[in-house]
């Protein structure tokens, strides 16, 4: 029986394939990466001055009693200014949480690249990392009878490790529940989110079942 060796893959071949597949997975993500607003770290600094005073609180609803387990939906909520915030920190708290964004969309997609092809072709990330703070537990005695939920946090950590902003994302809760969720987590330290050695802020959620 005759072998046809042209139609054998040469490993030459084989690796020429392999770099091709490289460079356009490269290519992906050096376009996602430049399509980005570019943030440097002393501009972190210009929100960071004031982002301790500008914790801004949302706009709850009064909650109704859930039978069960209700499947959680992520829905951005109406944020209230806070009275005592003077326009110049609304608008550091709004700039440090677009930054907090963008730089936690970086690092998922940095980390992602990473368990794919093993290393981080642009900047190396690293995750914040609490470092102080507990969830308050909520007894069953303090929601209504049956009640059950899941609620999201979405927390805000500037470059020293602040919760800069807590606010509920999903799920609903009682108001004296929210506050004192809320005030705890505020409480909250962490190691930064760091880019190539320097801290960068971020965002992370926190899950919480009710009652705990």
């Amino acid at each position: 029986m005759l072998i046809e060796w042209d139609r054998v893959p040469r490993s030459s071949a084989i690796l020429l394939a392999i770099l091709a597949h490289f460079l356009v997975a490269s290519l992906i993500f050096l376009s996602w990466s430049a399509g980005k607003v570019r943030i440097l770290p002393q501009e972190y600094k210009s929100a960071q001055t004031i982002s301790g005073a500008a914790q801004l609180a949302y706009n709850s609803k009064s909650p109704q009693p859930y039978a069960g387990p209700a499947h959680i939906r992520r829905k951005m909520r109406p944020m209230r200014v806070p009275e005592n915030g003077s326009a110049a920190q609304v608008a550091a708290a709004q700039t440090l949480r677009t930054q907090a964004k963008q730089a936690t969309a970086a690092i998922t997609m940095s980390l992602r690249f990473r368990q794919i092809y093993g290393f981080s072709p642009n900047y190396d990330y690293q995750l914040a990392v609490q470092t102080r703070g507990e969830i308050p537990p909520i007894p069953a005695d303090e929601v209504p009878p049956h009640f059950q939920q899941y609620v999201i946090v979405e927390v805000t950590i500037d470059i020293d490790g602040r919760v800069a902003e807590a606010r509920i994302v999903a799920g609903l809760v009682p108001p004296t529940i929210e506050r004192t969720l809320l005030s705890a987590i505020r409480e909250f330290k962490y190691s930064p989110a760091k880019r190539d050695g320097v801290p960068i802020p971020s965002q992370r959620d926190i899950v919480i079942r009710i009652p705990s």
